[in-house]
């Protein structure tokens, strides 16, 4: 009787050990699963990457957009400053000329006159056409990052590797690698939530730079303002930049963690793809390829915010 119970009970707690080993296999690749998706569609359905009048979206139910609203406050209110500003500089410019000219007792002649013509017509024009040129430069930017997302879907539906768990883990590691694989969809959650909101305050920035881009504009006629406008147009290029180096570092992110599990499968428990490790390769280094993740997912976040400050950078500013 005493062995029948001993067996019963064996069979049992064996029977209790496989479903909780199974119910972790399924969790851990449920997680997984989910943060494959999370990383993979922040960068397509961020803010900045479409066109410079719908990153806030077009007029719901014939009310106004944002778009219209910021076009609406540059051309009634900006504008005005800026032509004044720009007329203020045309009147210096002239007294520069005329104190040049006076030096030899002349009056300005036809090739001054030219000068002060084009001068003004060109710098008119960088005005009056501010936030035209402010989305044409947004446009290109936009148009980068749109090929990195088409191309990096070209090669997610090739090449990209799907994470999952190994089998013949036991259930103890199984345990700690459900903790960690908690922990990297929590992370996931965050650098999707992270990026949009970030996208949307860059997008804000971008409308604001937009709106007040005449008054800079109209600072680079002078010698003495010419460094206002000069970092103006740094900054804004900055930003745009900003945006597509953003949508590289999301959609590239993916293929970061399935290389990084590539070069260490052979020490890991989390591998690309169910069945590549034997027996003799798992257990002692179980849980090296999902620090790792949770590692990159932790620079993930820093170099999401740090995006800005590597386009100044490049821009010098």
């Amino acid at each position: 009787m005493n062995v029948f119970t001993t067996a019963i009970s064996w069979v049992a707690k064996g029977a209790t050990d496989l479903a909780l080993h199974s119910l972790l296999i399924d969790f851990c690749n449920a997680l997984l699963a989910s943060f494959s998706s999370f990383t993979s569609a922040i960068g397509p359905s961020l803010a900045t990457v479409v066109p410079f009048a719908q990153m806030f979206g077009g007029s719901v139910g014939g009310g106004t957009s944002l778009y219209s609203i910021i076009t609406t406050i540059n051309k009634v209110t900006i504008l005005p400053i800026a032509n004044a500003i720009l007329a203020l500089v045309m009147v210096i410019e002239f007294l520069k000329t005329a104190q040049r000219m006076d030096g030899n007792s002349s009056m300005p002649g036809i090739k001054e006159i030219i000068f002060l013509i084009i001068f003004f017509t060109i710098y008119s024009f960088l005005i009056n056409n501010s936030i035209g040129l402010c989305e044409a430069v947004y446009s290109q930017f936009a148009s980068i990052s749109k090929s990195i997302t088409s191309y990096i879907g070209t090669l997610s539906a090739t090449s990209a590797r799907t994470i999952s768990v190994n089998t013949n883990m036991a259930t103890g590691t199984l345990l700690v690698t459900a903790f960690m694989c908690m922990f990297m969809w929590f992370i996931g959650v965050i650098g999707f939530f992270g990026a949009l909101i970030l996208s949307y305050v860059r997008a804000l920035e971008i409308y604001i730079f937009s709106v007040f881009a005449p008054i800079p504009l109209a600072l680079l006629g002078l010698d003495e303002t010419r460094q206002i406008g000069v970092g103006f147009i740094k900054a804004f290029v900055a930003k745009c930049l900003a945006t597509s180096i953003l949508v590289l570092i999301l959609c590239i992110f993916p293929f970061v963690v399935s290389g990084a599990i590539s070069i260490s499968s052979k020490i890991s428990n989390l591998i690309p793809n169910v069945g590549i490790l034997s027996a003799a390769q798992t257990g002692v280094a179980g849980d090296y390829s999902s620090f790792l993740i949770t590692v990159l997912c932790v620079a993930l976040l820093f170099a999401m915010f740090k995006s800005g400050s590597i386009a100044d950078r490049i821009m010098g500013s």
